[in-house]
């Protein structure tokens, strides 16, 4: 019996055109199935990858993650003595140089979505000041906790203080502040991969990022900025680069 040929197109879901060539015979539509001979066309580009075989929005480039801070996530310490929790301020320095005068403070960033090992490219903290602040030899330091979960705060001075370090940022004789503006540290990213980087850090994680007196001894050597408690759309915030 004779034969008949027929050629079909078809557009697939990922933007492949796909030329197939079916050949049948007159007795196999009647009795079974058609044998079919497809050639797919892999010269047109798959919409469906950035050009380097990896689906859309995973072809390597960075991605950015804003940390926020939550209700009764951050602390100050105060003198020898004092822990506020939640804390009214985020703030670092002096007011008389000794240490009765001296502040420092902790934020506890929930649920960090970094990899393990994760490159940081960048870690942006962004403060904005809550008081007019003048002095001009205002020393301070930043360091990570140096655990795989930092654990939440406690309203104790022991557990503030007995908290693992990252070596630290330095940000020295910071400029005068005023209300409401927004202020940027030096870059964090060391202190965020030292932490990363460790063998039991996991996506979902905790950060603490404390923020300290570094020597500074002139009166009103401090820079206060708003805390959670102070302001939840003005808490400090960490946006992170990596890949």
């Amino acid at each position: 019996m004779g034969r008949a040929t027929w050629t079909v197109g078809t557009a697939g879901l990922l933007g492949l055109f796909l030329s197939c060539t079916l050949t049948t015979s007159l007795d196999d539509l009647a009795g079974g199935a058609p044998i079919v001979d497809a050639a797919v066309d892999a010269d047109k580009p798959d919409a469906a990858t950035d050009g380097d075989g990896a689906l859309d929005g995973s072809g390597g480039g960075p991605l950015t993650l804003t940390l926020v801070v939550q209700y009764a996530d951050d602390v100050i310490r105060v003198g020898d003595t004092t822990v506020e929790l939640p804390g009214a301020e985020y703030s670092a320095g002096t007011l008389g140089g000794t240490v009765s005068k001296m502040t420092r403070s902790g934020v506890r960033y929930r649920s960090v979505d970094l990899p393990q090992a994760a490159q940081i490219i960048s870690a942006t903290l962004t403060l904005t000041a809550r008081e007019l602040q003048t002095g001009v030899s205002t020393n301070t330091r930043f360091s990570a906790q140096d655990d795989d979960d930092a654990v939440p705060f406690v309203a104790i001075a022991a557990d503030f203080d007995a908290r693992p370090r990252t070596d630290p940022i330095v940000w020295n004789r910071i400029e005068p502040w005023a209300p409401g503006s927004a202020y940027t540290a030096p870059d964090l990213s060391p202190i965020v991969q030292a932490v990363v980087n460790r063998p039991g850090w996991a996506p979902g994680n905790s950060l603490v990022v404390f923020w300290n007196d570094n020597g500074s001894t002139a009166p009103d050597c401090q820079r206060v900025a708003y805390s959670f408690t102070g302001s939840p759309v003005k808490a400090p915030a960490l946006t992170v680069t990596y890949r």
